[in-house]
């Protein structure tokens, strides 16, 4: 691509010389140090453009399992109210668009053994993120409990029941959601963060509205990282008439 370009310039300035012929050698030598200057420049962009230094992040690796699964012959299947999107980063000044990685790319699979699983089922808590109000019977014999961040970057929610309503905030980069039955209304669970992993284990998942869980890497001017992984296991049964959107988007490289 460089020498194709090197050889447009080259008769670009050719051309040019045909029209200045005549002219004084200063006019000459002020026109070969301004080419010299556009090639130089041209490589410099290309160079931004095609180094990996400078190409968009890679999603984070999502890994679906459970009943949400279903293998139809040499294929994995996703339940038809379950869809899963990644997507690179844009690159250095939004030109080039990141493929994304033969070990970032989604496994789907139909395990769904977790430890934990057995032991919320006995527990009599109920977490709340985001939503306004849940009625006695959806809360019924369950008493709220609150969110459990251990440190600055952790944050483990472990319950009977998880609501999820609307847009609830987390800031943690290492997210894990246990419980018996998971909630969606409407909701939008994202992680933004430059590593991390943000893990949804469940027995049953209900699905009101339209819902997703999302991972989003970190925008940098150089060498962007790839965005949070994302795991979700559902292993008994998904109900619902809902949908769910599971995605990563990495992180843009930026104009410096």
């Amino acid at each position: 691509m460089k020498k194709t370009s090197a050889l447009f310039l080259f008769f670009r300035w050719a051309i040019c010389a045909m029209f200045v012929a005549g002219c004084n050698p200063q006019s000459n030598e002020d026109m070969d140090k301004k080419l010299a200057e556009n090639i130089k420049q041209y490589e410099q962009d290309m160079e931004e453009l095609t180094s990996p230094i400078y190409q968009g992040g890679q999603p984070g690796k999502i890994t679906v399992s459970g009943v949400i699964v279903k293998k139809n012959g040499d294929k994995m299947l996703l339940d038809e109210r379950i869809k899963l999107e990644q997507a690179g980063g844009k690159g250095n000044r939004g030109v080039s668009q990141t493929l994304v990685s033969d070990k970032n790319k989604a496994v789907l699979s139909e395990t769904s053994e977790v430890k934990g699983l057995s032991s919320v089922s006995e527990s009599k808590s109920y977490i709340n993120l985001g939503c306004e109000s849940l009625t006695a019977e959806e809360t019924e014999g369950l008493q709220e409990d609150s969110d459990k961040a251990l440190i600055e970057s952790v944050l483990i929610l472990s319950a009977k029941k998880i609501f999820v309503c609307g847009t609830p905030q987390i800031s943690q980069s290492f997210v894990s959601l246990l419980a018996d039955k998971i909630v969606l209304k409407n909701a939008s669970l994202k992680m933004k963060a430059m590593v991390g992993i943000l893990t949804v284990s469940t027995s049953k998942i209900e699905l009101l509205g339209e819902n997703s869980i999302e991972t989003i890497g970190v925008d940098s001017t150089i060498n962007v990282w790839d965005a949070p992984s994302l795991d979700l296991l559902v292993a008994d049964k998904v109900s619902g008439e809902g949908t769910l959107k599971i995605s990563s988007i990495g992180g843009n490289c930026v104009q410096k």
